[in-house]
């Protein structure tokens, strides 16, 4: 058979499964690693969860890495419930100045979510999740294109704007551990933006975690699971 007649479901599953060994050597198991067609300096993952067809739309999950990391930040992490919960998971990475949307970042994140979308059926409305940096990002990207955002996960950011008192109110939730309160301190930080989204009208869920320092914790990674899966309801 012609392999410009197979479907294009099937055509991305291989093309997946070819660079499984490259993947798992880089230390993202299945994701792929790829690179923006239309600014190849722009490299992001892709992973489709196992039970991926293309005869539907499916829900996204966007994290965005630390400023420290990269887009392999946390993908071991979200893979195994992307197999669960059935949601494709892109993880982009950007260079330094990204937690601002200094570089345009949050229109490179849109350039990838077409791009992606031209050869998956995504759903229009994205779930971002972050992490100290990514969550700067994550907020920022939601409160200036909150028509693309289905809802956000903030962990343990060390900036935030305050939110608008216009527009849609998009859902939040707000981690971080109790003692991430150091210089800057991030308990502090994020309580005020807490309030501060509350008072604005959007809904939030806020919780300070004890015994946990500046890390993605299990009780966060828990939490953002269980407040995507509400939304997805």
């Amino acid at each position: 058979m012609d392999r410009r007649a197979w479907p294009a479901g099937l055509l991305i599953l291989l093309s997946l499964a070819s660079c499984k060994v490259a993947s798992e050597e880089a230390g993202t198991f299945g994701a792929q690693k790829r690179t923006l067609r239309s600014d190849p300096s722009q490299v992001y993952y892709l992973y489709l969860p196992e039970a991926y067809t293309p005869d539907r739309r499916w829900p996204v999950m966007v994290s965005v890495h630390p400023s420290e990391g990269d887009g392999r930040s946390l993908l071991l992490t979200w893979e195994p419930h992307a197999d669960r919960d059935g949601f494709v998971l892109i993880s982009p990475t950007f260079p330094p100045g990204y937690n601002r949307l200094a570089g345009g970042e949050d229109e490179k994140m849109l350039a990838i979510l077409r791009e992606v979308g031209e050869e998956v059926p995504l759903e229009e409305r994205v779930f971002l999740v972050g992490f100290s940096g990514g969550g700067q990002f994550a907020h920022r990207f939601a409160f200036r294109h909150p028509e693309r955002v289905l809802g956000v996960s903030v962990m343990s950011a060390g900036q935030y704007d305050p939110p608008p008192e216009a527009g849609a109110k998009l859902p939040f939730l707000v981690t971080v551990g109790a003692d991430d309160n150091d210089t800057p301190d991030r308990v502090a930080l994020a309580t005020w933006f807490a309030g501060a989204l509350q008072a604005a009208g959007y809904p939030v869920q806020f919780e300070v975690i004890p015994g946990v320092g500046h890390w993605a914790s299990d009780r966060a990674v828990e939490l953002t699971l269980n407040f995507f899966r509400s939304l997805l309801q």
